[in-house]
């Protein structure tokens, strides 16, 4: 966490603040006076007119503006906050896999999340992911130990939270859903439904007032061009996704001028239609373009970019031990699945064909496979290995 620190603090003249990324400094900024409108990449400001009231939920920039008001106490706070956070979503891991598999395979199970590489570098880094995945293993846990209407009701507001933390937490949680439907009845599915909508509500109605019409999100839908372009197609991952962007606005800035006279809405229509255009103009490009994406998923075909040796290294050694474990997980595919885990995980991975994955946003999946993967072998291996004596506990208690 020493080494990387600096992710979440830096001095200037003396003065500790919060460093600059995600155009966190833009909401501090914008919150501060009393607005809530910034671009939807630190890297686009100036470059086009995409400013965006709702680009980003509100929980984790009030999470980093409350951060910002107390900077003056150094990077201390944040980082022993996020190895809290970091350290419940081993917890979690524990009492899911516990409930399922035993004590053993638990405390197994939250060992290899609590010291895998990439979730401690997350103790000492700005990630929004880490509260979204608090909320979600949360909610996990209350539906497993539910008692009545009201633990559903509840859980379903964690995972609401989860996802005005970060919006694409909405496709785990349609995922988690289906399980519960699946493995419990849908009334169930019902309440946890009740308890999400009546977070993300709030938000939809704050939107209703900024736009006129029930938004949860602007800013979005120039990736729909974005990753049909041929810089893309051609270059990506080996060009940042931001280069590209920054350079294909910067190569287009006349034909985008018309932007600045546009509301937010009207640039939303206006990129999804011309994204149609191309795609109904040359099919395959959509095509090439899901291909393209999907290299996120083949370790040895994103990775190494760029030149990066720690940051190949981490990902790698996290993620390739989670791609043989869903690889085991489909060779013995007839054997009960905790689909508590493993539907949000391919939920939250479908993502990848709408927008762009990178390494960082499959930290939420590989975590899932990890917990589902346990919950779902680890008490067998015990027993067929005999680890040092000792029982792998009571058969699942919980589906």
């Amino acid at each position: 966490m020493l080494l990387f620190y600096q992710n979440v603090m830096q001095q200037l003249n003396g003065q500790w603040e919060l460093a600059i990324g995600y155009t966190w400094d833009d909401y501090i900024s914008s919150i501060t006076d009393g607005e809530y409108q910034v671009p939807p990449q630190k890297s686009l400001s100036g470059v086009v007119a995409l400013e965006s009231r709702s680009y980003r939920p509100p929980v984790y920039p009030y999470l980093i503006y409350a951060l910002h008001t107390i900077r003056s106490w150094g990077p201390l706070i944040p980082i022993v906050l996020f190895s809290v956070l970091t350290s419940l979503i081993a917890w979690f891991a524990f009492l899911i896999v516990r409930g399922r598999a035993g004590p053993v395979p638990g405390y197994l199970a939250m060992g290899l999340v609590f010291l895998f590489p990439m979730n401690l570098l997350k103790s000492a880094s700005f990630d929004e992911a880490v509260v979204m995945m608090v909320l979600i293993l949360a909610g996990i846990v209350i539906l497993l130990k539910r008692k009545d209407a009201w633990y559903s009701i509840l859980a379903g507001m964690l995972l609401g939270l989860a996802i005005l933390t970060r919006y694409t937490a909405l496709f785990a949680v349609v995922g988690l859903l289906l399980a519960v439907v699946i493995s419990m009845n849908w009334r169930v599915g019902l309440h946890v439904s009740i308890g999400i909508m009546l977070v993300v509500s709030v938000w939809l109605i704050r939107n209703w007032t900024v736009y006129d019409t029930f938004v949860i999100s602007t800013g979005g839908s120039r990736f729909a061009v974005i990753t049909l372009t041929d810089d893309f197609i051609e270059n990506f991952p080996e060009k940042s996704i931001d280069r590209i962007e920054i350079v294909y606005f910067l190569q287009n800035e006349g034909k985008y001028e018309i932007l600045d006279r546009m509301t937010e809405l009207e640039r939303e229509a206006y990129f999804s239609r011309e994204a149609m255009d191309w795609i109904r103009s040359d099919p395959m490009r959509l095509a090439e373009s899901v291909a393209v994406k999907l290299k996120v998923f083949l370790p040895f075909s994103y990775y190494p970019v760029r030149g990066d040796t720690l940051k190949d290294l981490v990902y790698l050694l996290f993620y390739v031990p989670a791609l043989l474990m869903l690889l085991h997980r489909l060779v013995l595919f007839r054997q009960p699945w905790c689909l508590w885990l493993w539907l949000p995980a391919l939920g939250y991975a479908a993502q990848a064909v709408l927008f762009v994955m990178t390494s960082r946003h499959m930290y939420p999946v590989i975590l899932m496979i990890y917990i589902g993967w346990f919950c779902d072998f680890a008490s067998h291996f015990l027993k067929k290995w005999s680890f040092a004596g000792v029982p792998a506990g009571d058969a699942g208690a919980h589906g």
